[in-house]
């Protein structure tokens, strides 16, 4: 199936056929600046779905019931040293709310949705590592269709150790 350009003004919206440029269906905007951006959900999993999450920006959200032990999603990770994330005097990077430490001179990027669940000291997921370079979400008690998942940042779920930035209620 060919792509079908619709004009608007100033922009054209190109629908995707044969998943050419994104899954079938999805919608690829380009405006007068050379971007290309792709509308569609983001669910790459029957269990999980990222979206607004209040005054966080966006989270991880259960799409369905997910039982206690349950493992919620495997996520490689990209390693980089903390000099190209973190720079003395630089003005803050983007990545740098995305990553974590990751031994002494290393941060981590995970892939999938891995960067993006939130912080809570009560929260009903961990994470772990699984081998060379993959980061495992598991659930630690039973989490309904809806709810927000949510990771303690400092590893252990019960650790109440202070975080580098004010943690919401």
């Amino acid at each position: 199936m060919p792509l079908i350009p619709k004009l608007e003004r100033n922009r054209v919206e190109v629908l995707s056929g044969q998943g050419m440029i994104g899954p079938v269906g999805s919608r690829v905007i380009l405006t007068q600046g050379w971007e290309a951006q792709i509308q569609m959900p983001l669910v790459h999993s029957n269990l999980i779905e990222v979206r607004r999450s209040g005054k966080k920006g966006r989270g991880v959200f259960a799409r369905q019931f997910i039982r206690k032990g349950t493992v919620i999603e495997r996520a490689p990770i990209i390693l980089l040293p903390v000099g190209e994330v973190f720079t003395r005097g630089a003005p803050k990077m983007v990545l740098a709310d995305y990553v974590f430490k990751w031994g002494k001179d290393m941060v981590a990027v995970a892939l999938g949705y891995g960067s993006l669940y939130n912080h809570s000291y009560q929260p009903n997921a961990s994470y772990d590592s699984a081998g060379w370079r993959t980061q495992v979400f598991r659930a630690i008690r039973d989490i309904e269709a809806g709810e927000e998942i949510t990771v303690n940042y400092n590893g252990a779920p019960n650790s109440r150790r202070r975080l580098g930035f004010s943690v919401e209620k």
